[in-house]
């Protein structure tokens, strides 16, 4: 459970500097001081970030693109998956804009990005964001935050409440339908999770949250041409995400595997698209099929690939045993 900190109860707010670049401790104490009793953490890489972030449920998050051990992408997916943290008030550091760091930034639900050197007035700037974005319950990122917490919760209905109010309250945003985009893509309503998608896609092409997720929905309704295109493009908008070729591997697979079974159907006899099938099936780990299609191989005698299908079939056996 998170420690109850008496800065809250003074009426101040916990702050969290990630990073080992930013600002020294006394300077950044000093700065934060003028802005009221607010009080202040620091942590240089992943785990001291979990451990402060557990303990303090901090309101702002000052984060180093880069930092110590890890990368802001993967700190930030563990903080938006924590309920102590999701609704964190994102500032990302960085020593150079541009439209990239835009991009990951976007994708990484950031609230605000701060070039490098910066200043008290810009740190003020910030803090009058969110103070306003708490205060004011019914502004389109509170609602938002509002309908993600309630996602999390389970609270569905009232999530999907939240998220029409949100849309109604920002009219054409592209960013608020791709985020309501995304919500109906978990719940999931794929219909609405389309439309919503789409609808961004039209206020803004080059919304980067919404082509990562309309592709991914793609990839789930295996509609494999218009999820390579929305990934792609996803691709050519950030490519400082991570995930990203994580994702393009296993669309280029699924298709490979779906081709292949679709060819197989008229040709169920060919035991070399078997072979082939079967292959990708251990890269998709999916060991069963992969072994009831090596089981249906006959292979001639002679065939050196006869070898390898005893090898294949013996190891995933074995492997299957032990699982």
């Amino acid at each position: 459970m998170a420690k109850k900190d008496s800065s809250k109860e003074e009426g101040g707010l916990n702050f969290l500097s990630i990073g080992t670049r930013l600002l020294t401790k006394d300077v950044m104490d000093q700065y934060i001081r003028t802005l009221g009793p607010h009080r202040t953490y620091y942590a240089t890489g992943m785990v001291a970030s979990r451990r402060v972030i557990a303990e303090t449920v901090p309101d702002i998050i000052l984060m180093e693109f880069e930092y110590a051990d890890g990368t802001a992408y993967r700190l930030l997916q563990e903080i938006r998956k924590n309920p102590l943290a999701a609704s964190s008030f994102v500032i990302l550091a960085v020593d150079e804009d541009s439209l990239a760091l835009k991009n990951i930034a976007e994708e990484m639900d950031v609230d605000a990005i701060l070039t490098k050197p910066f200043s008290a007035k810009n740190l003020e700037d910030q803090f009058l964001a969110y103070q306003k974005s708490v205060v004011d319950k019914t502004s389109v990122s509170s609602l938002v935050r509002q309908a993600e917490r309630a996602f999390a919760e389970k609270a569905f209905s009232l999530a999907d409440k939240l998220f029409r109010l949100a849309i109604q309250t920002g009219g054409e945003n592209a960013r608020i339908m791709a985020k309501a985009g995304a919500y109906y893509a978990k719940v999931p309503d794929y219909t609405q999770a389309e439309k919503h998608l789409e609808r961004a896609i039209k206020i803004d092409p080059q919304c980067v949250v919404a082509l990562n997720e309309l592709g991914l929905l793609y990839l789930k309704k295996k509609e494999f041409h218009q999820a390579f295109d929305c990934l792609t493009k996803a691709q050519d908008l950030s490519p400082l995400n991570p995930e990203r070729p994580k994702v393009m591997m296993k669309l280029h697979m699924m298709w490979a595997s779906e081709t292949l079974k679709s060819v197989l159907m008229t040709d169920p006899g060919n035991d070399l698209l078997k072979y082939e099938l079967a292959k990708l099936s251990v890269f998709q780990k999916d060991y069963a099929a992969a072994i009831k299609l090596f089981q249906q191989i006959k292979f001639e005698a002679t065939d050196p690939l006869n070898d390898e299908v005893k090898k294949y079939t013996a190891f995933l056996t074995k492997l299957s045993e032990l699982r």
